[in-house]
């Protein structure tokens, strides 16, 4: 890059360092560069906590063999400055792009991490055309806040979180202080707050003066509030999705979102690793190795398997069923899985039933759910009626409900979880990412 040099004092030979000056924020920007000898360029983008470009240390050396690696810490984080700003998804984006277009780079690929995941993912939205491979580590937010939250209950964030909370307006502040008041044992619960958005979104001042000082929760607030339901559809870079199985920051369910939903993409999961594969080079760098050079697609989005015909569950537990079907009934049943299924129908009753990657397609009604617990990855259904609900608790990512007479309806009274999804009828199209309470009380 075109920059000031400092180097690190902890370099291995051969790496190089320095600070580039960026203009969104107008801050300096730390980045440490590796392989330089090489044509094509690897960009890393960093994760929360202040270890920033650290976080990638074991997987720049096997990177550095065929590329030139960038590895920047964000302005915020590790050795770049601390601007008072909102430390946000989009606005990284928009710092990035100004870093690379100041350095020459016409295209590069991108690998982010965490927080850094959806940054990468929010830059590939912005500038397609600079992107020539996407990878997603583990990433942080995309699903809706409360999704993200019952995974990840707690975050570690300090508690002496606002010192400039005397500045704020006296509404502005009492809010503020709410917040503080729900954190308890150092532990931020995320669907205890106040919606941040209403307190922080006054302005950017505002939301610079809250939170300065403060780089993790800054950021941390700003990336759940990024809503992709209006981009991933339609995003053509090739994607590839790593995730630990066990990760406890980040569900495995958002890697799950991101494959169904990113048309050219390819999830992997790692058996018995957490939210850091990037600290497991022996087993992450191989597929990321044939991806970076364009050996790894997307996989088949067919649902494959046995017809079935109909199929009743009644009084039974712990069934996972795939393949295809005609239709569907479940009553009173518990931890029913469907996966990798289609239908012509489904009704469900009085049963807690989790879905990964169904469709259905029916004349008349397509989904119909009472008294029961849904959580649907991926879900398209297709009919006269896609969803009809009554008293009842659904939390779909991934959606899409098409209604040739309604997408949605409800008989009474129930609570909604849209991440990155839509809902299409004749009069008009809603994206829906939020949380939501249809129907009437009985």
């Amino acid at each position: 890059m075109n920059s000031a040099r400092a180097q690190a004092p902890d370099l291995p030979d051969g790496w190089h360092s320095g600070y580039a000056t960026e203009t969104v924020y107008n801050s300096r920007v730390f980045w440490v560069e590796a392989g330089k000898q090489h044509k094509e360029t690897v960009i890393l983008i960093h994760g929360l906590g202040q270890k920033g470009w650290r976080d990638w240390r074991q997987l720049i050396p096997p990177l550095a063999e065929e590329y030139r690696v960038l590895a920047i810490d964000l302005p915020g984080f590790g050795r770049s400055d601390k601007p008072a700003a909102k430390y946000s998804p989009e606005n990284y984006a928009r710092v990035l792009d100004a870093l690379v277009t100041d350095a020459g780079i016409g295209s590069f690929r991108l690998i982010g991490h965490s927080m850094g995941g959806n940054v990468a993912l929010r830059y590939a939205t912005r500038y397609p055309q600079k992107v020539q491979r996407l990878v997603l580590i583990s990433a942080a937010g995309i699903l809706e806040r409360s999704t993200f939250a019952q995974h990840s209950a707690a975050l570690p964030l300090e508690t002496d979180m606002f010192p400039s909370l005397q500045q704020l307006p006296p509404s502005l502040r009492e809010g503020m202080s709410e917040m503080v008041r729900t954190l308890g044992g150092g532990l931020l619960r995320w669907d205890a707050l106040p919606n941040p958005d209403q307190l922080l979104n006054a302005s950017d001042a505002t939301w610079a003066t809250a939170l300065q000082g403060r780089p993790n929760l800054n950021a941390a607030l700003a990336l759940v509030q990024e809503d992709y339901s209006r981009d991933l559809t339609d995003l053509q870079v090739p994607s590839l999705i790593l995730w630990g199985e066990d990760d406890p920051v980040t569900p495995l369910r958002t890697g799950q979102l991101l494959d169904g939903q990113i048309p050219d993409s390819q999830l992997i999961t790692f058996t018995g690793m957490g939210h850091m594969p990037l600290n497991h080079p022996d087993q992450v760098y191989p597929p990321l190795q044939n991806f970076l050079h364009g050996e790894l697609t997307g996989r088949a989005r067919a649902i494959t398997g046995k017809n079935h015909g109909d199929y009743h569950c009644h009084n039974q537990n712990d069934l996972t069923l795939t393949g295809h079907y005609r239709n569907i009934r479940i009553e009173d049943c518990n931890n029913i899985k469907l996966e990798n299924l289609k239908a012509q129908s489904i009704y469900i009753r009085d049963a807690n039933v989790s879905m990964l990657n169904v469709s259905i397609t029916a004349p008349g009604t397509g989904l119909q759910i009472e008294s029961s617990n849904l959580q649907a990855t991926n879900l398209h259904v297709e009919a006269q009626q896609a969803l009809v609900v009554s008293d009842s608790h659904i939390d779909i990512a991934g959606g899409k409900l098409t209604g040739t007479k309604s997408g949605l309806s409800t008989q009474t009274a129930s609570r909604f979880v849209f991440s990155v999804s839509q809902i299409i009828e004749p009069s008009k199209a809603r994206y829906m990412h939020g949380v939501y309470k249809f129907g009437k009380a009985p």
